[in-house]
């Protein structure tokens, strides 16, 4: 990170410190000759202070000079700010803390020393007076140095800074000077930890998600590219406001209008179905200001921005734009907006960066986007191992999609141990996790397929060390390999669709979802994992001595995916208060501890103290005596605890509210699919995620169809279960099996009946139409010879949208032929498709041949010229017979499904 655009108080001219930046932008901190005097002067003020030879006219400026000696406050900001929020001291696990804003909008907080406790104990008025703290605080800092310096508590600040420079780590020493700021957590954080309860505020009312999962599904595994604005057009048309109506009421239609968007918005493109679930979490959430919007905001922000975020965004990664360059596309859109439009294309762009930041692992905004838009605070938050724990209980006791739920546990135990963006999560492939002996290890490294990483240094292998969460990795992955993934296939891989993941959407709102009912804060997200990880990384680095010659933040940094440790700490380290306090307590341990010091700061005299140095037997030195009878003598400081004025609930348990997996018409079809390639029964089932007895209960019926349609003898003895999976296969094990080819279900021609079955509400349809089709069949023909018996199937096609001009019916006469017979049949078939079609199919005319029926239904994927005849490779009845078998099984299936949840 660039120091100059973070330093808003830059070190004086007059300290003897320079800062140097190397090439990845870390800072590196220099004394010059005077330093060392400069730490002693400091180290004399702290002595005079302890031993009271300083005086002060009020206690506040004792209290000031205490903050500046033991807490390391070393700037005029700092000390001001402190100051000012001086009233709001809050105990946190038996420790005073003193909270203020810190640079940027961050929180800085700082874990008061023994010696400023006791400074708070002298009574003084509060509020502070401010100005007048520190001119009396000036007034008794002039004992200390020339009468020809200009200001005795600059000079004291610069003294400070080259004491902190030499006693602290060079990230807390470039946080106490504002040179490089850390952001501390919230005091709502601090709260749950302490009472472990989360916060009432949240409202965890399931919202509905499933139009902004498929929004979510295709950015993030898109079918199509970005090519054309047209559902960009359409959002921008769906959130015009219609004032005929009320704002609830327009909302409400504005939501419903976008989720039915959803459903193809995967082909639309990356950009288009990321701009689609903003503007749903736009209408469902609002703002970060404010969570009920109107409608007429709604419009407001998204005909602002809507088309030049497509426009600026398209075939752009989001996640691997840094801040300059989010600023330079935020700049252009803003600029190009009419002038009285410029502030709501910058509040929408707000909105929208808000979102991003929400979601997915985007950079900050660190330049205010126009003016009047105060910019948003860095986000600082952690989880808490309770939290945690309570996240993994309640997803290993939920129920419903069994599948996606494993995914969920998977991914949190993930998250939970390694630092790992939400893209690289959802990009992990079977092949980058191996299991061994230590534990398992994640390599971050996606294929080119799967696009960039955020960055070079973003490529890395973090190992999980053996426990629970490796196990459950470990479980996945031979649960994946057992249902037949390939090694590149996707780790949250469909196993119908290897390169498209299985609900990824849900997955990462249902994650989304329980973090914020963990912890009733709102401004949680999956991005808190990582928050969380670097921050105990860092926390126990700080706290623990290292021998190794590289540096621990540097290795911290290199398993977080950072190519500068000043990133990782810049922006995910929000632990610092209790490392800062222990190098502080290290270097207040080395003042020369006399007795007129311990007196004056404990309950022992001088004399006192002398004799029971003298007289310990605990083998301390006089330094380490001297600090225990300080800290011995406590002081009772009247301050209400972190989780005071919140209002907390209790979680023992979070609902998972997933819709179990019923079953559905591909799942049959997978199922046949899977029988017919010579799969074992477990296979098919862990593939479908439905019980053996549901694989078992279609192939019991797919024989019973087979000896319907005479594919199949018909058994002397009765069928069991198993040995219908067996006579199945053994039936599509032969080669000269074409009627039935379920290899062809996706045939360009019957896309729309493949559609159609697979989300359709009229199973009474269904019904007639595959008993229609099943009493047709003939030898892999649809017979018309019968057309009464058609009807069904007819009406069947009707609606699944086959056009007529695709229907053709093959016969072995000529329509000129004058046999009555023939020309009642022939009218008899053009009744039936009368009955649901405003005209009738095409005819063409076939040489007889034997085992073919007289006349026959075909569907054809082209439309021949006049006079042509159908070519076999144009009529092939394979797939579509195949969609027809499955959909009269699952029709069997949900006819009989209590019988078979039964057996």
């Amino acid at each position: 990170m660039d120091i100059q655009k973070n330093s808003t108080a830059p070190l004086k001219s007059e300290s003897p410190i320079r800062v140097k930046r190397d090439f990845v932008g870390r800072a590196h901190f220099r004394t010059l000759n005077a330093a060392p005097a400069s730490a002693a002067r400091f180290q004399s003020y702290q002595t005079k202070l302890l031993n009271g030879s300083l005086i002060f006219n009020t206690p506040s400026s004792r209290f000031a000079a205490s903050l500046i000696a033991f807490d390391g406050i070393s700037t005029m900001r700092d000390l001001t700010e402190s100051l000012q929020n001086a009233d709001n001291l809050y105990l946190w696990h038996e420790n005073i803390y003193l909270e203020f804003k810190g640079v940027d909008g961050r929180i800085d907080r700082r874990l008061l020393s023994y010696f400023t406790k006791r400074a708070w104990c002298t009574p003084f008025h509060l509020p502070l007076n401010v100005s007048d703290t520190i001119e009396k605080l000036e007034d008794a800092l002039k004992c200390l140095y020339s009468s020809e310096a200009p200001s005795a508590i600059d000079q004291l600040f610069a003294d400070a800074q080259a004491y902190l420079l030499i006693h602290l780590l060079g990230p807390l020493f470039a946080h106490c000077t504002n040179m490089i700021p850390l952001a501390a957590i919230p005091r709502s954080a601090l709260a749950r930890q302490e009472s472990k309860k989360s916060l009432a505020t949240f409202n965890d009312d399931q919202k509905n998600h499933v139009g902004f999962a498929h929004a979510l599904d295709g950015y993030f595994f898109p079918s199509g590219r970005d090519q054309n604005s047209i559902l960009v057009d359409q959002i921008v048309v769906t959130c015009r406001c219609k004032n005929s109506v009320s704002d609830d009421l327009d909302k409400f239609r504005m939501l419903k209008e976008c989720l039915a968007l959803s459903t193809r918005s995967a082909e639309a493109g990356q950009t288009s179905c990321l701009i689609l679930a903003w503007v749903i979490d736009l209408i469902e959430s609002g703002t970060l200001t404010k969570t009920n919007i109107s409608p007429a905001t709604i419009h407001k922000y998204v005909s602002s921005i809507a088309s030049k975020l497509f426009q600026n965004f398209k075939n752009i990664d989001v996640e691997e734009i840094d801040s300059d360059e989010f600023s330079h596309l935020y700049s252009e859109i803003i600029f190009s907006s009419s002038p009285g439009s410029q502030q709501t294309a910058a509040a929408a762009l707000s909105s929208w960066h808000n979102f991003l930041r929400t979601w997915f692992a985007v950079s900050p905004i660190v330049k205010t986007l126009y003016d009047g838009i105060e910019q948003s605070s860095p986000r600082a938050n952690v989880l808490w191992q309770h939290e945690v724990d309570l996240i993994t209980s309640s997803i290993d006791m939920a129920s419903g999609d069994e599948r996606l739920l494993n995914q969920i546990s998977v991914s949190h135990a993930i998250a939970s141990n390694i630092r790992i963006r939400i893209s690289e999560l959802l990009k992990l492939r079977v092949q980058n996790i191996r299991i061994g002996d230590s534990g398992v290890e994640i390599e971050i490294s996606p294929l080119r397929r799967d696009g960039k990483l955020k960055s070079s240094s973003s490529r890395r292998v973090i190992l999980i060390e053996q426990g629970n969460a490796a196990n459950k990795i470990s479980d996945w992955v031979t649960k994946r390999k057992f249902e037949g993934a390939l090694s590149q296939d996707l780790l949250f891989g469909d196993p119908y669709k290897p390169n498209s993941g299985y609900k990824l959407g849900q997955l990462v709102i249902t994650l989304n979802q329980l973090l914020k009912s963990a912890t009733g804060d709102t401004t949680v997200s999956f991005h808190t994992y990582s928050h969380t990880w670097i921050s105990n990384e860092i926390r126990s680095a700080m706290l623990s001595s290292s021998t190794v010659d590289i540096n621990p933040l540097d290795l911290i940094a290199a398993d977080a995916g950072h190519a500068s440790s000043q990133t990782t700490l810049v922006n995910y380290f929000h632990h610092f208060e209790e490392p800062l306090r222990h190098f502080l307590d290290d270097a207040i341990k080395r003042i020369h501890f006399t007795g007129a010091i311990v007196s004056q700061n404990s309950d022992l005299s001088a004399d006192a103290f002398r004799q029971r140095c003298f007289r310990n037997k605990q083998n301390l030195s006089k330094q380490q005596f001297g600090w225990q009878a300080i800290q011995n003598h406590q002081y009772s400081v009247l301050a209400p605890t972190a989780y005071a004025n919140f209002s907390l609930r209790s979680l023992d348990f979070l609902p998972v509210t997933l819709s179990s997996k019923s079953l559905k018409f591909q799942d049959v079809l997978h199922m046949l699919s899977d029988l017919t390639d010579g799969n074992s029964t477990a296979v098919v089932s862990c593939k479908c995620d439905h019980s053996e007895g549901v694989v078992l209960a279609v192939a019991s019926f797919a024989c019973s169809l087979l000896e319907q349609l005479g594919l199949l003898e018909k058994s002397v003895h009765q069928r069991t279960p198993v040995s219908a999976v067996g006579d199945f296969q053994i039936i599509f094990s032969r080669s000269n099996s074409t009627a039935i080819k379920f290899d062809r279900v996706k045939q360009k021609k019957l896309s729309s009946l493949y559609a159609w079955l697979s989300g359709s509400l009229e199973p009474n349809i269904i019904e007639a139409g595959t008993m229609s089709w099943s009493s047709c069949f003939r030898n892999g023909y649809i017979s018309m010879e019968k057309p009464n018996k058609a009807v069904g199937l007819i009406t069947f096609l009707y609606h699944a949208l086959i056009p007529i001009n695709h229907i053709y019916i093959c016969t072995s006469f000529s329509l000129s032929n004058s046999d009555p017979k023939v020309r009642l049949l022939h009218s008899q078939m053009i009744s039936a498709f009368r009955s649901s079609y405003p005209s009738p199919p095409f005819f063409d005319t076939k040489t007889p041949r034997r085992g073919r029926a007289k006349s026959y239904l075909v569907l054809s994927s082209t439309e021949p010229e006049l006079g042509d005849s159908l070519e076999s490779a144009a009529v092939s009845m394979g797939g579509f017979n195949a969609l027809l078998f499955a959909a009269y099984i699952f029709r069997q299936l949900q006819l009989n499904i209590g019988d078979i949840a039964n057996a």
